[in-house]
């Protein structure tokens, strides 16, 4: 996961791979220091956040938790996106087996740890790794409602919907249609 950032630091940069990845650290990084009282020099404040306003959502909070925590290192929601990784492979291996049984599991739960492009996304300080995972989410609380019907796994899809918006908005619209058709 480290083998890009320093890479990048090899060959001169700064360990960001494309603009995006440097942007989603620099606005997490700038709305922090402005909480703690120490404004961006860069000049980063509210309202526009020197123009990045328009990464603030569920990716960048989760990123301002954690640099409030641990400081502006990039590695951290590198290694954040490793874990959420993690976690899709495990809920889609837990929505696979009881809809299609364990080896189905299995086979799903390998092809999604070696798909290129998580793989890929969770080596990058970028928000298609939540997304993925919140899309699993939904889906496994929907399952999970349509066994046993109770409004706490509908709650959960509901409530994950709403943390979609921020990251994807056309996936946040055909879900909220979905939960709708199928509850």
């Amino acid at each position: 996961m480290s083998v890009l950032r320093y890479a990048s630091l090899w060959s001169g940069g700064d360990g960001f791979i494309s603009g995006d990845d440097r942007n989603y650290s620099a606005i997490a990084w700038a709305v922090v220091r402005w909480f703690q009282g120490n404004p961006d020099p860069s000049g980063a404040a509210p309202p526009g956040w020197g123009s990045n306003a328009y990464l603030l959502g569920t990716y960048t909070y989760t990123q301002m938790g954690l640099y409030s925590i641990f400081g502006p290192d990039p590695l951290v929601p590198i290694v954040l996106n490793v874990f959420v990784a993690g976690a899709t492979i495990v809920l889609l291996y837990d929505l696979t087996r009881r809809l299609l049984g364990r080896d189905p599991a299995g086979l799903a739960a390998v092809a999604v740890a070696l798909y290129p492009s998580l793989v890929l996304w969770s080596a990058m300080n970028l928000k298609d790794t939540m997304a993925i995972l919140l899309v699993t989410v939904v889906f496994w609380s929907l399952d999970r409602f349509c066994r046993r019907p109770s409004w706490i796994p509908l709650l959960t899809a509901v409530l994950t919907i709403v943390l979609i918006e921020s990251l994807r908005r056309y996936l946040y619209n055909g879900l909220a249609v979905l939960v709708v058709v199928g509850v």
